[in-house]
Protein backbone atom coordinates (compact mmCIF):
# COMPACT_ATOMS: atom_id res chain seq x y z
CA UNK A 1 0.00 0.00 0.00
CA UNK A 2 1.35 3.24 -0.95
CA UNK A 3 2.31 5.65 1.97
CA UNK A 4 0.47 8.43 1.09
CA UNK A 5 -2.99 6.04 1.70
CA UNK A 6 -1.98 4.79 5.21
CA UNK A 7 -2.74 6.24 8.49
CA UNK A 8 -0.90 8.95 9.80
CA UNK A 9 2.15 7.98 12.29
CA UNK A 10 1.07 10.69 14.10
CA UNK A 11 -2.80 10.59 15.10
CA UNK A 12 -3.54 7.55 13.23
CA UNK A 13 -6.18 9.38 11.20
CA UNK A 14 -6.58 9.29 7.25
CA UNK A 15 -9.37 11.66 6.84
CA UNK A 16 -6.31 14.16 5.93
CA UNK A 17 -3.72 14.20 2.51
CA UNK A 18 -0.98 12.18 4.03
CA UNK A 19 2.72 12.57 2.23
CA UNK A 20 5.72 10.76 3.05
CA UNK A 21 7.15 12.85 6.23
CA UNK A 22 10.85 12.48 7.34
CA UNK A 23 11.06 11.08 11.13
CA UNK A 24 14.19 13.73 10.95
CA UNK A 25 13.30 16.39 9.51
CA UNK A 26 15.60 16.86 6.31
CA UNK A 27 17.23 20.29 7.34
CA UNK A 28 18.77 18.38 10.15
CA UNK A 29 20.84 16.36 7.73
CA UNK A 30 24.56 17.11 6.97
CA UNK A 31 25.96 16.17 3.60
CA UNK A 32 28.32 13.98 5.68
CA UNK A 33 25.65 11.36 6.62
CA UNK A 34 26.71 8.36 3.76
CA UNK A 35 24.22 7.49 0.74
CA UNK A 36 23.47 4.49 1.86
CA UNK A 37 21.97 5.37 5.01
CA UNK A 38 17.96 4.75 4.78
CA UNK A 39 16.48 8.34 6.17
CA UNK A 40 13.53 6.95 7.84
CA UNK A 41 9.70 8.19 7.28
CA UNK A 42 6.33 7.72 7.58
CA UNK A 43 2.92 8.68 6.83
CA UNK A 44 2.69 11.86 8.20
CA UNK A 45 -0.76 14.11 7.59
CA UNK A 46 -1.27 17.30 6.68
CA UNK A 47 -2.85 18.41 10.13
CA UNK A 48 -0.30 16.95 12.14
CA UNK A 49 2.32 18.65 9.96
CA UNK A 50 1.32 21.98 10.80
CA UNK A 51 1.42 21.74 14.65
CA UNK A 52 5.31 21.29 14.41
CA UNK A 53 6.15 22.41 10.93
CA UNK A 54 7.63 25.99 12.54
CA UNK A 55 9.11 24.68 15.35
CA UNK A 56 11.51 22.61 13.32
CA UNK A 57 13.17 25.50 12.77
CA UNK A 58 13.84 26.15 16.48
CA UNK A 59 14.42 22.75 17.19
CA UNK A 60 17.12 22.74 14.48
CA UNK A 61 18.63 25.49 15.69
CA UNK A 62 18.58 25.06 19.51
CA UNK A 63 19.76 21.10 18.79
CA UNK A 64 23.22 22.70 17.03
CA UNK A 65 23.92 25.61 19.34
CA UNK A 66 24.17 22.95 22.84
CA UNK A 67 27.19 21.63 22.98
CA UNK A 68 30.75 21.60 21.46
CA UNK A 69 30.84 21.76 17.77
CA UNK A 70 31.60 18.85 15.41
CA UNK A 71 32.31 18.83 11.72
CA UNK A 72 28.70 17.88 11.04
CA UNK A 73 26.94 20.88 13.30
CA UNK A 74 29.78 24.03 11.31
CA UNK A 75 28.93 23.13 8.05
CA UNK A 76 25.05 22.73 9.07
CA UNK A 77 25.88 26.59 10.52
CA UNK A 78 27.85 27.74 8.63
CA UNK A 79 25.37 26.85 5.55
CA UNK A 80 22.00 26.68 5.43
CA UNK A 81 21.43 27.84 9.56
CA UNK A 82 23.41 31.52 8.18
CA UNK A 83 21.54 31.50 4.93
CA UNK A 84 18.23 30.89 6.61
CA UNK A 85 18.35 34.26 8.77
CA UNK A 86 18.20 36.15 5.68
CA UNK A 87 14.39 34.85 4.84
CA UNK A 88 11.60 36.39 5.78
CA UNK A 89 10.85 34.47 9.19
CA UNK A 90 14.89 34.66 9.83
CA UNK A 91 15.00 37.38 11.93
CA UNK A 92 12.18 35.82 14.11
CA UNK A 93 14.45 32.36 14.04
CA UNK A 94 17.21 34.54 15.31
CA UNK A 95 15.11 36.41 18.69
CA UNK A 96 13.81 32.68 19.35
CA UNK A 97 17.08 31.22 19.50
CA UNK A 98 18.38 34.23 21.57
CA UNK A 99 16.18 34.37 23.60
CA UNK A 100 17.30 30.40 24.86
CA UNK A 101 20.79 31.38 25.76
CA UNK A 102 20.78 32.25 29.52
CA UNK A 103 23.81 33.06 31.25
CA UNK A 104 25.54 30.68 33.80
CA UNK A 105 28.07 30.65 36.87
CA UNK A 106 30.72 27.58 36.09
CA UNK A 107 33.58 26.77 37.74
CA UNK A 108 35.60 28.48 34.97
CA UNK A 109 33.54 31.56 35.11
CA UNK A 110 30.84 33.39 33.43
CA UNK A 111 29.42 31.24 30.00
CA UNK A 112 26.12 30.76 28.43
CA UNK A 113 24.48 28.24 28.53
CA UNK A 114 21.06 26.93 26.13
CA UNK A 115 18.40 24.13 27.90
CA UNK A 116 16.55 22.61 25.08
CA UNK A 117 13.99 21.03 26.73
CA UNK A 118 12.71 24.48 28.29
CA UNK A 119 11.82 25.60 25.08
CA UNK A 120 8.33 23.66 24.27
CA UNK A 121 9.03 24.03 20.25
CA UNK A 122 11.88 21.85 20.72
CA UNK A 123 10.29 19.27 22.71
CA UNK A 124 7.03 18.88 20.53
CA UNK A 125 9.45 18.28 17.32
CA UNK A 126 11.22 15.54 20.01
CA UNK A 127 7.81 14.29 20.99
CA UNK A 128 6.90 13.78 17.28
CA UNK A 129 10.43 12.14 16.72
CA UNK A 130 9.49 9.66 18.84
CA UNK A 131 6.09 8.87 17.95
CA UNK A 132 7.87 8.73 14.41
CA UNK A 133 10.36 6.58 15.12
CA UNK A 134 7.82 4.11 16.75
CA UNK A 135 6.01 3.80 13.83
CA UNK A 136 9.29 3.10 11.77
CA UNK A 137 10.57 0.28 14.21
CA UNK A 138 7.07 -0.96 13.89
CA UNK A 139 6.19 -0.91 17.06
CA UNK A 140 3.25 1.85 16.34
CA UNK A 141 0.46 -0.25 17.48
CA UNK A 142 -2.11 2.51 18.85
CA UNK A 143 0.79 4.98 19.22
CA UNK A 144 -1.94 7.35 18.43
CA UNK A 145 -3.10 6.41 21.89
CA UNK A 146 -0.17 6.61 23.70
CA UNK A 147 1.12 9.58 25.48
CA UNK A 148 5.12 10.72 24.96
CA UNK A 149 7.26 11.74 27.76
CA UNK A 150 10.78 13.19 26.52
CA UNK A 151 13.69 15.34 28.11
CA UNK A 152 17.37 16.09 27.97
CA UNK A 153 18.76 12.79 29.59
CA UNK A 154 20.82 13.59 32.60
CA UNK A 155 21.77 10.62 34.22
CA UNK A 156 22.96 7.15 32.94
CA UNK A 157 20.86 4.17 32.39
CA UNK A 158 21.67 1.02 34.84
CA UNK A 159 24.15 -1.39 32.64
CA UNK A 160 21.36 -4.25 33.36
CA UNK A 161 18.98 -2.14 31.69
CA UNK A 162 21.08 -0.35 28.62
CA UNK A 163 21.71 -3.86 27.47
CA UNK A 164 18.16 -4.11 26.61
CA UNK A 165 18.41 -1.56 24.17
CA UNK A 166 18.51 -1.98 20.33
CA UNK A 167 21.14 0.70 18.74
CA UNK A 168 20.57 2.48 15.53
CA UNK A 169 22.74 4.75 13.76
CA UNK A 170 22.14 7.85 11.04
CA UNK A 171 26.08 8.48 11.55
CA UNK A 172 28.36 8.72 14.85
CA UNK A 173 28.74 12.65 13.88
CA UNK A 174 24.70 13.21 12.88
CA UNK A 175 22.36 11.04 15.12
CA UNK A 176 22.38 7.51 17.19
CA UNK A 177 19.20 6.29 19.08
CA UNK A 178 18.40 3.14 21.28
CA UNK A 179 15.05 1.68 21.77
CA UNK A 180 13.58 -0.87 24.33
CA UNK A 181 10.28 -2.36 23.52
CA UNK A 182 7.99 -2.37 26.54
CA UNK A 183 5.06 -4.32 25.23
CA UNK A 184 5.33 -7.68 26.28
CA UNK A 185 7.57 -6.99 29.90
CA UNK A 186 5.46 -3.33 30.97
CA UNK A 187 1.70 -3.25 30.68
CA UNK A 188 1.34 0.56 31.24
CA UNK A 189 4.64 1.50 29.40
CA UNK A 190 5.21 0.97 25.35
CA UNK A 191 8.77 1.82 24.95
CA UNK A 192 11.57 3.92 25.94
CA UNK A 193 14.31 5.80 23.75
CA UNK A 194 17.18 7.45 24.02
CA UNK A 195 18.47 9.93 20.77
CA UNK A 196 21.61 11.35 20.86
CA UNK A 197 22.46 14.40 18.17
CA UNK A 198 25.72 15.19 17.08
CA UNK A 199 27.67 13.19 19.67
CA UNK A 200 26.48 15.41 22.45
CA UNK A 201 23.14 15.93 23.34
CA UNK A 202 21.16 13.40 24.21
CA UNK A 203 17.41 13.23 25.05
CA UNK A 204 15.66 10.48 26.89
CA UNK A 205 11.63 9.17 26.41
CA UNK A 206 9.05 7.33 27.24
CA UNK A 207 5.94 6.36 25.65
CA UNK A 208 3.10 4.97 27.98
CA UNK A 209 0.64 2.55 26.62
CA UNK A 210 -2.22 4.03 29.04
CA UNK A 211 -2.45 6.54 32.07
CA UNK A 212 -1.04 4.25 34.73
CA UNK A 213 2.46 4.77 32.74
CA UNK A 214 1.92 8.77 32.09
CA UNK A 215 4.98 10.73 33.85
CA UNK A 216 4.11 14.21 34.97
CA UNK A 217 4.11 16.45 32.12
CA UNK A 218 4.04 13.79 29.14
CA UNK A 219 1.97 15.25 26.35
Amino acid sequence: MAMTHEPCAYCGGCQHPRERGHVIQRSLYPSSVPSNVQRPTVPECAECKKIWQDAESQFRNVVLVAGEANDSVTELWNGPVIRSFDKPSGPRWLRDLAAQIVPVETTAGPRRAIYPDRDQRVMIVMRRIIRGFCHYHNLGTAIADCRVFAQVMRYEIPPAFWVRFVPNSLGDQFCRYWYYDLRDEDPDHHSSWVIEFFGRTRFFGIVSANEAGWPEHAA
